[in-house]
């Protein structure tokens, strides 16, 4: 019994270890910040008190979260300078549905549904409409590790904000955007 559970460990790591090369492949900035937020995600787990088998997930989520954008379609979104069209968004919307669709694919049904929601809000203004308790704990956790790193880094579209700027920000969206039950979790996590 001991030894299928660390096979099915074992698989689920290999799953995940080819759809982060795929995403490397894409994009590395895209597989750097998948990296940082499945690092960030699972210290927050951890401080939110949540079980060694959550835990695994979250962090395993965390490293692939933005699988849905090695499309296609999302390629010429990716660095684009000027405003976005309403079907970019569109095509930015779907990349946390394609994601799931992709870790179901590769056998990943415990972590697909924390990748289809990492960009639900607790206020149910997220891209697919989930709120409050509706939204599944371990990817409240992602979407905190998710804005944290978007905010802090660099990008092709704005210079990343400070730590404190980040978590005044954050803190200012608590019950909006994100579920204050781990907000503690969260900012013992990153100072």
């Amino acid at each position: 019994m001991i030894k299928e559970g660390v096979l099915h460990k074992e698989q689920i790591e290999n799953s995940v270890h080819t759809l982060r090369k795929r995403i490397y492949r894409f994009d590395v900035p895209t597989g750097q910040h998948c990296d940082r937020v499945g690092d960030l995600a699972v210290k927050i787990a951890e401080r939110a008190g949540m079980g060694h088998e959550d835990r695994f997930n979250i962090f395993n989520a965390g490293l692939i979260h933005d699988i849905g954008k090695t499309t296609e379609s999302f390629r010429p979104i990716l660095y684009k300078s000027g405003d976005l069209t309403d079907n970019d968004i569109k095509i930015i919307r779907g990349h946390a549905q394609e994601g799931s669709r992709i870790a179901r694919l590769e056998g990943l049904d415990d972590i697909a549904p924390l990748i289809f929601q990492h960009h639900e809000r607790v206020d149910g203004k997220g891209y697919h409409g989930f709120k409050g308790d509706g939204i599944l704990p371990g990817a409240s956790i992602l979407t905190y590790a998710d804005v944290f790193d978007a905010l802090t880094s660099d990008r092709s579209y704005h210079k990343g904000k400070s730590r404190d700027d980040a978590l005044s920000l954050m803190y200012e969206n608590v019950g909006t955007q994100l579920n204050g039950a781990y907000w503690d979790a969260f900012e013992k996590s990153v100072i």
